[in-house]
């Protein structure tokens, strides 16, 4: 195909249709063939649990512009005149230059898309369309299924807005049947190749070729008959239009159940608020289910949890039990410190006494050389006689002097043992702060210790009683 079309942009691929009409499957065979679907996509959700393939950037946009409008952000809404603020023309500019800007095969994917057709191919004129149809009666029963609020009340409303969606589109590919195609979700299930083929010819570019995505269950195909004679009844016109949407789908009409009109539009309302209601009961069931398993499964968890709790405060009993030693054999070492201490002070004290007695005895060897030494003055008066004065002198200078040296000897020896004794004080001193320094350390550590197996212990029981406490609400729950 020519690209002409492009204006220089790289092509663009919108995906469009009814709301549960098999858009985000399509989406993501598209996804997964090299077109790009935006960067921020909606997260899967249990209506679809492989993901919505939904940018959110356009679908944050049109939930304003339906607001803007007091309209159902969901997009369920007949109106057929949707006025675009200013400011949401100009953030839609904006979103398409930024996702032009990356030069490759982009798109996107969101059900309200139906409702800016118009504005979304004058503001991208590369654009191509790529619109799902399914059977009204496979919409509405997934509408119900799914449990939207908007048909709670009013379920005749779901047949509504399915018309309404679907002449949008009937009318668009009438306007631009070179831009659009339409394509059967049961086609899309049973031949997602040729959905493939059927976009790179509205590209004009060849796509790649992913593996299948579509899951059986996912995607209900089929209705009874007389859901189909329900919505003729409402809408005469829907199941014209679905056929018609099927023509230009390439599907032979010809081949489709012939449909029974139900004249009474009481009974056919009535008829389809029963299947609503039964379809909400299913989903209700379903819920419930879901509930009860999700249910049991945090049960399971819980148990585990309080397994895991009980083997942990075995383990923390054994270090409890470790602790308990560890803190027994610190105390035991501490003992033993404060005996070598008072060991050592009486070691000490015996010591200077020892010192002490030894000093005495050597005063006393003083005293008893001295008187010594006045015998022999005393036995040496007939000499000192003989020597008169210079012998007295002599006497009395030797007196001096030799009392002199002996006080000093003996001051000397004296402040020499003192010195040892002060030195070995001074050492047995030093070893006696090492040993107090050790057993604060000692006793900070076992404290320290303590308060942290006092705070594990509390955690821990404050934790299995409101484990506890919590499994016993979810129970009773």
């Amino acid at each position: 195909m020519d690209r002409d079309h492009t204006h220089g942009y790289p092509p663009a691929l919108v995906i469009g249709g009814m709301h549960r009409s098999g858009t985000s499957l399509t989406a993501s065979i598209l996804a997964a063939a090299g077109v790009q679907l935006g960067d921020s996509l909606m997260a899967p959700a249990a209506s679809n649990p492989n993901g919505h393939f939904e940018d959110l950037e356009f679908y944050h946009l049109h939930k304003r512009i339906l607001a803007a409008n007091g309209l159902c952000m969901d997009g369920f809404t007949c109106q057929e005149t949707i006025d675009l603020p200013a400011s949401a023309r100009v953030e839609a500019t904006e979103l398409v230059q930024r996702r032009r800007a990356t030069n490759c095969p982009w798109g996107w994917k969101d059900p309200r898309t139906i409702l800016f057709l118009n504005f979304w191919a004058s503001l991208i004129p590369e654009a191509r369309w790529l619109f799902v149809v399914r059977s009204p009666e496979e919409v509405i029963d997934s509408l119900f299924r799914r449990g939207d609020t908007a048909f709670s009340v009013n379920p005749r409303h779901a047949v509504d807005v399915w018309v309404a969606y679907a002449r949008r589109i009937f009318e668009f590919v009438q306007q631009h049947p070179e831009r659009a195609a339409v394509v059967d979700v049961t086609r899309v299930v049973a031949d997602p190749a040729s959905i493939l083929r059927l976009a790179s010819d509205l590209l004009g570019m060849e796509l790649a070729t992913p593996e299948p995505t579509y899951e059986p269950g996912l995607l209900q195909i089929g209705q009874p008959s007389h859901r189909s004679s329900f919505v003729r009844a409402v809408r005469p016109e829907a199941h014209d239009l679905y056929e018609t949407l099927l023509g230009l789908a390439g599907r032979d009409t010809t081949m489709l159940p012939t449909r029974r009109p139900t004249r009474m539009i009481d009974v056919a309302e009535a008829g389809i608020a029963e299947w609503a209601t039964a379809c909400r009961s299913r989903a209700e069931l379903a819920l419930l289910a879901a509930r009860e398993s999700e249910a049991r499964h945090s049960l399971e968890r819980v148990c585990s949890d309080l397994e895991a709790e009980r083997v942990a405060r075995v383990a923390l009993d054994h270090q409890s039990s470790g602790l308990g030693a560890e803190h027994a054999r610190l105390q035991a070492e501490l003992a033993n410190a404060g005996r070598r201490q008072a060991e050592s002070d009486h070691e000490w004290m015996q010591r200077m006494e020892a010192a002490r007695t030894e000093r005495d005895a050597v005063v006393a060897d003083l005293h008893a050389a001295l008187d010594e030494a006045w015998s022999l003055a005393a036995s040496a008066d007939s000499e000192r006689d003989n020597l008169a004065r210079a012998l007295e002198a002599q006497k009395a200078e030797r007196h001096v002097e030799l009392e002199a040296q002996v006080e000093l000897e003996a001051q000397r020896e004296l402040e020499a043992q003192r010195d040892d004794l002060r030195t070995e004080l001074e050492v047995e001193r030093n070893h006696v702060a090492l040993l107090e320094v050790e057993r604060d350390g000692l006793v900070a550590q076992l404290e320290a210790e303590r308060v942290i197996h006092e705070s594990l212990r509390m955690d821990m029981t404050g934790r299995i009683e409101a484990a506890v406490a919590g499994t016993g609400r979810d129970i009773l729950g």
